[in-house]
């Protein structure tokens, strides 16, 4: 899809409504309203903008947060979860409870969704005006987040990127 490049591996299959472990990169990614499939008013595009917001959502849990820098672009990390307890006032299907992390915005097409099964760490990097985001999801069943960047080279993988200017 333009704007979006997906990396998973054979070894962490997708299943349910969750799908499996798996690296995201997308271009100019915004904050995603909390009840539908569209871009929160108001929330600048900068890696800082998109953080200062995603400390305000409920339910989404900011376990770690440092400035990063990634193949030459620079921005903030944050390992987020949901706990087991957190309950949506807009369930997905209304059952499935969970937070919006990312919807796209210009040429990216998507909106992702996070629940108590997944970890994330989201590299949020300025670039040109706008941002790139690299997403490392893993499914807590097939692999801790730390587990998953480290023995199952996910952190070496988003390593090795290099953006252009």
């Amino acid at each position: 899809m333009p704007g979006n490049v997906l990396l998973s591996r054979t070894g962490d299959p997708q299943v349910d409504v969750w799908g499996g472990s798996y690296i995201g990169v997308y271009q100019n990614v915004r904050a995603p309203s909390l009840c539908v499939e569209e871009a929160e008013p108001g929330v600048g595009t900068s890696a800082a903008e998109l953080a200062a917001w995603y400390r305000t959502v409920p339910g989404l849990e900011i376990v770690a947060e440092a400035p990063v820098s990634v193949g030459g672009l620079s921005g903030i990390a944050l390992d987020f979860r949901v706990g087991d307890g957190w309950r949506s006032t807009c369930p997905l299907d209304g059952v499935i409870h969970a937070v919006p992390v990312i919807v796209g915005g210009g040429v990216s097409e998507l909106h992702h969704t996070m629940g108590a099964p997944l970890e994330m760490r989201l590299f949020l990097l300025d670039w040109k005006g706008g941002n790139v985001a690299i997403e490392v999801t893993s499914v807590v069943a097939q692999h801790s987040l730390m587990d998953y960047l480290g023995g199952a080279g996910a952190g070496a993988v988003v390593n090795s990127f290099k953006f252009g200017s």
